[in-house]
């Protein structure tokens, strides 16, 4: 992002990405447009318009990111500790999301992985 794109970020979105980076996605959406200052729906307006993406997506992606990095340690945890950790409301929720972001259910996708080393 160019120093001109990033000074035209509004400071409340900059700061709604900054707790949402430092959270990984955990923070609650609502909470963090009260805290700005602003409602729910104008923080997810000014959000998407800014960066491309709504709060709620930018923290599924977060969410997952941080799923990703424990899933690929060298013994990686449960999926339900996996869920926990990151978290996801339930070990269901991070296998909807795990499959809509790589097209596989996270059991298959630990076998293709094997696989492939």
């Amino acid at each position: 992002m160019s120093p001109a794109a990033r000074a035209a970020i509004r400071p409340e979105v900059r700061e709604a990405w900054r707790r949402l980076l430092s959270s990984r996605g955990t923070a609650q959406i609502g909470l963090l447009a009260a805290e700005l200052g602003w409602s729910r729906r104008h923080l997810t307006r000014q959000f998407h318009s800014e960066i491309g993406l709504t709060p709620k997506e930018a923290a599924r992606v977060l969410r997952f990111e941080h799923a990703y990095v424990l899933a690929t340690a060298g013994t990686p945890p449960s999926w339900s500790t996996i869920a926990a950790a990151t978290g996801f409301a339930d070990q269901a929720h991070l296998v909807r999301d795990w499959r809509d972001f790589t097209g596989l259910t996270p059991t298959a996708w630990r076998g293709s992985e094997l696989l492939a080393h």
